[in-house]
């Protein structure tokens, strides 16, 4: 249902992603990651973030959802693998 909020559960999982990201992910790749998830283009990403051109954007986003993947794919309940 629009407006329903999701189960404390995965709000918190949530903040675990994110506080993991802080510290796992450059600068330009947290920026670059957030505004793709906003559906911004790879040329709008690399035009805000400063990269070369959205080939490079696009390249940093991969980086940092393998480097998140790696982080969480882990178990099959989600506790990740590599802590």
């Amino acid at each position: 249902m629009p407006g329903e909020r999701p189960p404390v559960t995965a709000i918190q999982t949530a903040r675990e992603l994110l506080a993991y990201a802080e510290g796992a992910l450059t600068g330009p790749q947290r920026r670059a990651l957030a505004q793709w998830i906003q559906g911004d283009s790879h040329d709008e990403i690399a035009r805000d973030v400063g990269f070369a051109d959205g080939a490079e954007a696009a390249k940093v986003v991969r980086a940092a959802i393998e480097r998140l993947r790696r982080e969480f794919r882990g178990t099959p309940d989600g506790s990740g693998g590599d802590r």
